[in-house]
C-alpha cells in the first residue's frame, strides 16, 4: 500500500495532547494527487485482496449486515412514530402505531421513489397537535 509519509502531518492539540494526522491531505477528494493515491490504493486491493475467497467473504459480510433495524419510537398522545428498515431496503420507512400493541401503519417509504429522495427521521417533529416530517432531495 502507498503511504502518506511524503506529506507533513497536521498537528492538532486535543485536551492538551498533540495528535498527528498524517492523512488530513486526503480530505480534498477533488485534488489530483488525492485521486491518484485512491486509484493506487484500489489497484493494490484488486491485486492483493481480491482473490478466490473474496466473493465468499463479501457475501458473508453482506449477509451479516442484512438485518431489520428500528429507531427509538417517538410517543405523541398515545401514538408511536418510528422508522424501520428491512434487510433489502436502502432506507428506513416511517411507521405509526396507536398504542404499543397497535397495528403498524406505514406513513412514508422512500424506497422505490424518485432517485435522491431520502427520509430524514431526525426531522420528525411534533407540537402535540401536529406531527411533521421533512423529506429531503439529495443531489
Amino acid at each position: 500500500m502507498l503511504s502518506s509519509k511524503n506529506k507533513e502531518p497536521v498537528i492538532d492539540t486535543v485536551a492538551g495532547i498533540r495528535v498527528a494526522d498524517h492523512y488530513r491531505w486526503l480530505e480534498d477528494a477533488s485534488d489530483k494527487e488525492v485521486k491518484q493515491w485512491i486509484s493506487a490504493q484500489n489497484a493494490f486491493v484488486d491485486v492483493h485482496l481480491k482473490d478466490k475467497q473474496f466473493s465468499k467473504f463479501s457475501e458473508e459480510l453482506t449477509r451479516g449486515f442484512k438485518t431489520v433495524s428500528f429507531s427509538v419510537p417517538l410517543p405523541v398522545k398515545g401514538k408511536y412514530f418510528y422508522t424501520e428498515r428491512q434487510p433489502d431496503e436502502d432506507q428506513s420507512a416511517l411507521y405509526m402505531k396507536k398504542g404499543l400493541d397497535g397495528i403498524a401503519i406505514q406513513l412514508y417509504n422512500p424506497n422505490g421513489r424518485r432517485e435522491g429522495d431520502t427520509l430524514a427521521p431526525e426531522n420528525l417533529r411534533t407540537t402535540g397537535r401536529w406531527t411533521t416530517l421533512s423529506i429531503q432531495k439529495i443531489t
